[in-house]
């Protein structure tokens, strides 16, 4: 059995770069295949008991950023003591290459790093800092792979986007979960107690990447027109209690639905009318592409890479337009007549994971073209 050893800086929680992680491990051949993960936190995550249940191991190393040196050791010891035929590293931070070099001096000969955004969120000095430590990625792994283009030049820079030397792999999905389902959808609304509300949604963490702020007046001036709209926020994250205190001062409190971190997201996305997603950067965001594996219209930030709209239910907007011109596009967005088609659709753009986890196994265990080993 071949093992590949996967570092995840926080915990395995349900976010967009460790759901894509899980959906390859499930799909995985146990007999031939297996993920072991190395995390920077010791407290239980959302998917720890999954990954055991999968035969994974899971491993602790304090964080990079928080104490470098202890990662290090901590890594070479894991290394030394557990055999892996691979170490991958998935971030959008240079230093988190680091991580890579203390397994190649550990013996791991295959090193690839994923990069998961096009942008980071940190202060001015930070952003230098790691600015000037961008040569890490570039030279310390040796299979590269980015979910778009945007994330693979942020993170390795131009140059090795332009050279081939970055390999695009898609957010894959098991379509035929996010197939629409009008018996899943009057389901889910009439457990959320919804029923016939014009409903608008969000996936993602509370961080200030995701822009829940203006979502809340993009959602507020919405409510304007359609009094009875609801909206459904999907995550959990150090920003919500923030968001939470915003919408009791709008007096909106009883229209908008913290939903937490759910294992359900195919049925609250057949559950909605409208997909808001005005995030700050993005590499290629899971759950826009989830949303259209849905059928369901997509109003997104211009700011999101183009290669997310898969489809023609996908509108970008700016951010500098106001509040008032997202609501205008939300309450006239195009309704697809059948919603089933669209899981189909991206089947054949290759997003079914089957397909991806056929090229991540390539990539991090078989292909001998996926970057140099030699170096």
């Amino acid at each position: 059995m071949k093992r590949l050893l996967c570092f995840v800086d926080g915990g395995m929680n349900a976010g967009g770069a460790e759901t894509f992680l899980i959906k390859i491990d499930r799909e995985l051949n146990k007999d031939s295949y297996q993920i072991d993960f190395c995390v920077g936190r010791q407290t239980k995550c959302f998917y720890d008991d999954e990954i055991v249940d999968m035969g994974g191991r899971l491993f602790y190393a304090p964080s990079v950023s928080k104490n470098l040196l202890r990662h290090l050791v901590s890594v070479f010891k894991i290394v030394k003591a557990n055999r892996f035929d691979a170490a991958l590293c998935v971030s959008q931070y240079s230093i988190a290459a680091v991580s890579l070099l203390a397994c190649k001096i550990g013996g791991i000969r295959r090193l690839v790093m994923r990069s998961t955004n096009a942008s980071i969120t940190a202060s001015t000095p930070k952003k230098i800092a790691n600015r000037l430590i961008s040569f890490l990625p570039r030279i310390i792994p040796n299979v590269k792979i980015a979910p778009s283009t945007a994330a693979a030049e942020f993170l390795f820079g131009r140059g090795c986007v332009k050279s081939g030397k970055v390999f695009i792999l898609q957010n894959g999905l098991p379509l035929e979960r996010y197939e629409f389902s009008k018996q899943v959808r009057e389901q889910t609304r009439n457990e959320l107690q919804i029923n016939d509300s014009f409903v608008i949604g969000h996936v993602g963490r509370f961080q200030e990447q995701k822009n829940h702020h203006f979502l809340i007046d993009v959602f507020n001036e919405v409510r304007k027109e359609k009094p009875d709209a609801i909206l459904l926020l999907v995550g959990t994250g150090t920003k919500e209690n923030e968001i939470v205190e915003k919408v009791r001062a709008l007096g909106i409190d009883n229209k908008v639905k913290f939903l937490g971190m759910r294992s359900d997201v195919e049925r609250l996305l057949m559950a909605m009318d409208c997909f808001v997603f005005p995030s700050l950067y993005e590499g290629l965001p899971n759950s826009v592409v989830e949303a259209q594996a849905s059928g369901l219209p997509c109003i997104i930030s211009d700011r999101i890479t183009r290669e997310v709209g898969l489809s023609d239910i996908v509108t970008f907007l700016p951010l500098t337009v106001p509040a008032s011109a997202w609501s205008d596009a939300v309450l006239y967005t195009y309704t697809p007549v059948d919603r089933r088609a669209y899981a189909a659709y991206l089947a054949g753009k290759r997003y079914d994971i089957q397909s991806v986890t056929e090229d991540f196994v390539s990539y991090i265990w078989e292909d001998s073209n996926a970057g140099s080993i030699s170096e």
